[in-house]
């Protein structure tokens, strides 16, 4: 699953670059002929593949309910992945049935909140003790380190005023 949202997470991000590419030229920020996202090939590619991400990680929650049952409910991180499920099949369903005025890319985005269930794999796994160390290290000193950015500003203005007089 991991390797699913690392490889959709990728995807999103070439899909933006090259919109975003397309928004530049329309606005003449950009000149370069290379971004083709007006061929209708690419909106195709861009809808088989959010399809298939969305079918993949809704199939995925469905399958862990059918397995888990009651049990798949008690975890509150599953209610992330029921959303992100959810917005994902209503995003494909808005595609293929209602021409929206703008880029379905805020329900695209939702997906990666099932990131957040890669911080349980830093608290579960053995194998990364010293990052789990220094991660309890950072959250053990945060009072220091907040106070320790407070000055480091302060003396960064004081010492930006004095170079701008």
């Amino acid at each position: 699953i991991a390797v699913a949202l690392l490889a959709n997470v990728l995807w999103m991000a070439v899909s933006l670059q090259v919109n975003g590419g397309k928004t530049g030229n329309e606005l003449g920020i950009i000149n370069d002929e290379k971004v083709t996202a007006d061929s209708d090939e690419w909106k195709t590619l861009t809808q088989v593949v959010d399809t298939f991400f969305a079918v993949f990680f809704a199939s995925e929650v469905t399958l862990r309910v059918t397995i888990l049952r009651c049990k798949f409910w008690r975890v509150w991180m599953n209610f992330i992945d029921v959303l992100v499920s959810l917005a994902a099949i209503i995003e494909v369903a808005f595609v293929y049935t209602v021409k929206l005025p703008v880029e379905p890319m805020l329900f695209r985005l939702l997906r990666v909140g099932k990131l957040i269930r890669a911080i349980r794999m830093v608290a579960m796994t053995s194998v990364l003790a010293s990052l789990q160390l220094l991660v309890k290290c950072l959250v053990a000193s945060r009072d220091m380190l907040w106070w320790s950015f407070c000055l480091l500003a302060f003396v960064q203005c004081v010492a930006g005023m004095i170079l701008s007089t």
